[in-house]
């Protein structure tokens, strides 16, 4: 896996600090695969506990977004779209987050095709998002974990935005990924080993963050 970094060193954690089993600008793919088992970072699913009011309010909003995107306006034919139905819900989820100060005119009253930044195709489930390209879009946001339920996306193209915070493990549930661009933004804290260790990944651009 050919991985261009633009970096000059890791996105470091505040004080110099490098999260325990999270790759590094300065390993290679041979030495991020020989670490041993016991370092890699713990699966969300394991820390997350047992669910409070904020988890059922996010189970209440995708319910709410479901039911939504199957109205038939967002998601043409959503019986025999079931995969980019689950897109839709995925990406309403992550908007605002996404977007902070910004607008995305990402709605159920819209067909998905026709949202700002979002390229869907065929694949073999059907038709599903392939690709989120919002390049100097005034993003001020962070990265929604919920990014990672597109699991059909070849392309994350985010350059230039002020997004803040640190990459998401979630983001490594994106097997098909190839390029990952979030070049020139405000982005902090370590590379999870789930993304740096994504088979497809050709293209991994992080420069110009803190």
């Amino acid at each position: 896996m050919r991985i261009l970094l633009a970096l000059a060193a890791t996105l470091a954690l505040a004080g110099g600090q490098v999260e325990q089993g999270a790759a590094t600008l300065d390993q290679t793919p041979r030495q991020r695969q020989a670490a041993p088992a016991a370092a890699q970072a713990t699966p969300l699913s394991d820390s997350m506990g047992a669910a409070g009011p904020s988890h059922r309010r996010q189970q209440s909003s995708d319910v709410e977004f479901e039911t939504s995107c199957a109205k038939g306006v967002a998601v043409p034919d959503p019986r025999a779209n079931q995969g980019l139905l689950q897109d839709c819900v995925a990406l309403l989820a992550a908007r605002d987050a996404l977007a902070g100060e910004a607008e995305l005119d990402w709605s159920v009253d819209r067909d998905i095709h026709d949202w700002r930044g979002i390229a869907v195709s065929p694949t073999l489930q059907g038709l599903r998002v392939i690709a989120l390209e919002l390049p100097l879009s005034g993003l001020t946001g962070s990265l929604p974990p919920e990014l990672g339920e597109l699991t059909w996306l070849t392309e994350i193209n985010l350059r230039g935005n002020r997004l803040t915070g640190s990459i998401p493990p979630d983001l490594g549930a994106l097997t098909m990924m190839q390029t990952l661009d979030l070049e020139a933004n405000e982005l902090s804290g370590a590379i999870p080993s789930e993304v740096a260790d994504l088979e497809y990944l050709e293209e991994l651009l992080l420069g110009d963050n803190q």
